[in-house]
């Protein structure tokens, strides 16, 4: 028993301080190798302990699938993320390409020509930035989290905004408007169970994060305050679409878009600041993907 808890310490250790790229499976079937008979399954050395503290030593999420589940659960587990990693793309490339050539087409050109140059465009920009490790992209998240914010704080007050001041922005039909001075109830729906089918896809998407949370918090220098990051981070987004969802839904009703910053395209035509507006809330989406 005492060799076994002084070979488990060593294994611990050589794990911290090991500067060479290689597999838990190497250093483990390694270390047993050396204890003749050693009763301890394999996956022991890692499952049953609690205080490893990986230092140099990167594991990544196939290795982890290889270790666990052997190479056909490492095989499937990098054939998932590979077609989810290029259906997102599809889809990112054809939201970015399709926006801007709505919006910003090329003069003289066509709907699809500026297509496809947006197309040229958004990939010169992704495949180097996926080249790139999350430290060297520090600059640019922050930018683009601070975008995100100053989104939220438009769309919920330009709209809160019309609805309070009873005037008609959007230029909305006159079924869909509701005004708040109106003694009328509101007949919009706030649930339609048979557009149920419409969400749950969304939503499921919208969950699919787990893949990157071990490259996401491979920069954070206290792994210990990982847990309460990921909590305060999801948090945020709940309340910050929990409050677009309802604020939205409930002003727009039946108008409201299936990407609902394009009923922004509209907004405030006739000034200056309501162009600037109307801009920033249908083109950013777009190039934040």
């Amino acid at each position: 028993g005492e060799m076994l808890e002084e070979h488990d310490v060593s294994v611990s250790g050589k794990i911290q301080t090991s500067t060479m790229y290689r597999s838990y499976r190497a250093i483990i079937a390694e270390e047993q190798a050396s204890i003749p008979d050693s009763p301890i399954p394999t996956s022991n050395f890692i499952v049953q302990r609690d205080d490893y503290v990986v230092d140099e030593l990167k594991i990544e999420i196939p290795e982890l699938c290889e270790l666990f589940l052997g190479m056909n659960g490492r095989r499937l587990y990098t054939t998932l993320v590979s077609v989810y990693a290029y259906g997102t793309l599809w889809a990112f490339s054809t939201v970015f390409a399709n926006a801007f050539a709505t919006h910003l087409p090329l003069y003289g050109a066509g709907f699809y020509l500026s297509y496809g140059f947006y197309l040229i465009v958004f990939g010169s920009i992704v495949v180097p930035a996926s080249c790139m490790e999350l430290r060297e992209q520090v600059t640019f998240q922050v930018v683009l989290a601070w975008g995100r914010v100053l989104m939220v704080v438009l769309m919920l007050g330009t709209t809160v905004a019309a609805y309070i001041s009873g005037e008609n922005p959007f230029r909305l039909s006159d079924a869909a408007r509701h005004d708040p001075s109106s003694n009328e109830s509101y007949e919009h729906p706030f649930f339609v169970i048979d557009k149920l089918y419409l969400l749950i896809p969304v939503a499921m998407y919208a969950n699919i994060f787990h893949h990157a949370i071990p490259s996401l918090s491979e920069p954070v220098r206290d792994k210990s305050q990982l847990g309460s990051i990921y909590a305060t981070s999801l948090f945020c987004c709940f309340l910050a679409y929990s409050a677009m969802s309802v604020v939205i839904c409930l002003y727009f009703g039946p108008d409201t878009r299936s990407s609902s910053n394009l009923n922004w395209r509209a907004y405030d035509q006739d000034k200056v600041q309501g162009k600037l507006i109307s801009f920033f809330i249908v083109l950013f989406p777009a190039l934040d993907v």
